[in-house]
């Protein structure tokens, strides 16, 4: 066994008593901010694995289109990846279309043609990917539910819902994560800057897709290290003018804001990049 695999057992040994126990653990944290006390843990776990992080605060919430995120990653969707985590490779050409997901083809047909939301006929992704323990009934109630709430009130991020209702309530309903605050729907960039979502809010994603609601809070997975390769340049360069015209191109894509050289020329108001082709050879 390497020495990066011995160092990094503990860390990973920890994290899954965090996730076995996330519910009493994020109702401690109910009162304060837990992101600081897990920077601090990040710091600890990049410092001993040495493995590769991106520059980016992994707990900054990045605002896109999601219109742009149009795969599914298909990457491990374990415990094994921190948010900000650098992996190069082919994993982001794997990516599974997000309309062929059955869950996002319910919502959408719902919302944009008014079909009844018919989540029986999709009982069998229920039980195979989510492996919820909740009855199934009970999880389209919710989903009923949490269309007619964003379609009336809005999209709301997580630290929104925090203030208005009972943590004791968001923390029940919070599947996927230590802590309502990081709940976010989350994306990997691919090498091309592609958004693909991955692991939390697919419900929330589908929905402000078949809403058309423009603007969507995000947490950041995993950037492949082409993409983070991109974002090296720009946080180097001291004028637009330092930057390969190939680069230029990705002026205006929201993982770059704060990035971009002074004098880079003026874009329209869209931050999201354009829905990209799956990456290719």
């Amino acid at each position: 066994m390497s020495r990066r695999s011995v160092v990094a057992r503990p860390f990973a040994m920890a994290r899954g008593v965090l996730r076995r126990n996330h519910h009493r653990v994020g109702t401690c944290w109910t009162t304060r901010d837990p992101r600081p006390l897990l920077r601090l843990c990040l710091q600890m776990y990049r410092v001993a694995t040495q493995r590769p992080f991106s520059d980016a605060d992994a707990f900054e919430l990045v605002t896109v289109d999601p219109a742009a995120v149009t795969y599914v990653s298909n990457r491990a969707k374990g415990w094994d990846s921190w948010l900000g985590e650098v992996v190069g490779g082919d994993w982001d050409r794997r990516s599974v279309p997000l309309n062929e997901i059955p869950i996002v083809r319910v919502v959408t047909d719902h919302i944009e043609q008014g079909d009844p939301l018919d989540c029986d006929r999709h009982r069998r992704y229920y039980a195979e990917e989510c492996r919820r323990e909740e009855p199934f009934g009970v999880r389209c109630e919710r989903l009923s539910g949490l269309i007619w709430d964003i379609e009336r009130n809005g999209y709301r991020t997580q630290r929104e819902l925090l203030e208005r209702e009972d943590i004791h309530t968001l923390q029940g309903q919070n599947n996927d994560t230590v802590h309502p605050l990081l709940n976010e729907i989350r994306v990997d960039i691919d090498r091309g800057g592609g958004l693909h979502h991955w692991r939390c809010g697919l419900h929330r994603l589908a929905i402000a897709r078949a809403l058309g609601i423009e603007r969507v809070p995000v947490l950041v997975g995993t950037r492949h290290a082409e993409w983070q390769a991109v974002r090296d340049q720009f946080r180097r360069a001291s004028s637009v003018d330092d930057l390969p015209e190939a680069v230029q191109v990705h002026i205006g894509h929201p993982d770059l804001a704060g990035l971009v050289p002074e004098s880079a020329p003026e874009t329209d108001d869209d931050q999201s990049p354009v829905p990209p082709d799956r990456p290719t050879s």
